[in-house]
């Protein structure tokens, strides 16, 4: 491991503990009001007014919770999908969420769907991405298991701009810039309790 990615292991533990320590200070009140917001904006987005296939997640502990968004995706005749975690390896399957799913927990604690729907992070048409920090490139900090950045690989490799990818997170999570690494996926757009935030298509 070279002194730059050790560096960048520090700097991005050290901003992990930041944005907790802000997220953790939001107060029930302002949960709510976010999450209303957030539903709000996203209901006048056109990528996701097009989109059939959409990918969330569920919130642990402080973060952003999208199942109200879940919730509206799903009354405006959106198929809505929810990652699970694979016994070996990083690449997320998505599954999809509907009367039909039976609950369970995986090994982390988080509830997962199982339904005979299933499919790779490609062959949905949005992801809402969880986050714990984002720049204003959109390179995204996450919680450091590397499962979004393994399993959408396929956007830098082939360089599609599909699944499209809007991260979600409270504006105390904005920073001005994070270390990035080669296989750092960025996002496309932000969704925050304030608006929604694009991101260039390339880096200058």
């Amino acid at each position: 491991m070279s002194d730059t990615t050790l560096n960048h292991a520090e700097q991005k533990l050290a901003i992990r503990r930041q944005i907790r320590t802000l997220r953790r200070q939001l107060s029930p009140a302002d949960r709510r009001y976010a999450a209303a917001r957030a539903l709000t904006f996203v209901q006048r987005l056109p990528r996701l007014q097009k989109a059939q296939r959409v990918g969330l997640y569920w919130p642990m502990a402080d973060e952003f919770d999208p199942l109200p968004l879940l919730c509206g995706l799903a009354r405006a005749g959106k198929a809505c999908f929810m990652p699970v975690v694979p016994r070996h390896g990083r690449r997320l399957w998505f599954t999809r969420v509907d009367e039909h799913s039976r609950w369970y927990h995986n090994r982390f604690g988080i509830p997962e769907s199982k339904h005979p729907e299933r499919c790779r992070a490609e062959k949905l048409d949005v992801i809402l991405v969880p986050l714990m920090g984002v720049d204003a490139q959109g390179f995204r900090l996450g919680m450091g298991g590397g499962f979004y950045d393994t399993s959408l690989q396929v956007r830098r490799l082939t360089r599609r701009r599909s699944p499209w990818l809007l991260g979600v997170a409270f504006e105390c999570q904005r920073v001005a810039q994070l270390p990035s690494e080669p296989w750092d996926i960025r996002l496309d757009a932000l969704l925050t309790e304030k608006r929604i935030y694009r991101f260039p298509v390339r880096i200058a």
